[in-house]
């Protein structure tokens, strides 16, 4: 793939699927793009989001009378709502996968806050944690005080 595209997204899933369903645990080219010749910042998350996902789906799950409770199974019977029980409260969140970075809130918020794509919402989050602002050298804010005061001059508010 040569853009963070559908193609890109097939592609890193089933280059991390494939290899973990044969048993493997390492996964390589985490950030690369257009047959593993450029390295972009924002593929690095979303590989790493994409490796989460199939480590969440392929992971092992304990099956135990706390797990699958056959006293709720029971008292809910056939037809029933498992989905209002205390049993499925205490353990939904171990079983779901949570991501951090696909679009998951509603249509409304997410065109509210820009309608950002994946690699935008990547960028971002990178931008958040890896960028701080240079201070300015002292010899640069006065001289945009300079240009500031001259400004004003010729404004005639000095």
């Amino acid at each position: 793939a040569k853009a963070v595209d559908a193609q890109l997204g097939a592609e890193k899933l089933l280059g991390c699927l494939l290899p973990s369903l044969a048993g493997l645990t390492v996964v390589a080219g985490f950030g690369m793009v257009d047959s593993l010749n450029t390295v972009w910042p924002e593929v690095f998350l979303i590989d790493n989001e994409i490796v989460s996902a199939v480590r969440h789906t392929l992971r092992s799950f304990k099956v135990n009378n706390d797990t699958i409770s056959q006293e709720v199974i029971a008292e809910v019977g056939p037809g029933g709502n498992f989905l209002t029980t205390q049993h499925t409260l205490d353990h939904f969140k171990q079983e779901l996968w949570f991501t951090r970075l696909w679009e998951r809130r509603p249509w409304e918020v997410w065109e509210k806050d820009g309608r950002l794509d994946v690699a935008q919402r990547a960028w971002k989050m990178i931008r958040s944690r890896t960028y701080t602002v240079p201070p300015l050298e002292q010899k640069a804010v006065q001289a945009m005080w300079e240009v500031v005061r001259a400004a004003d001059r010729g404004a005639g508010r000095a």
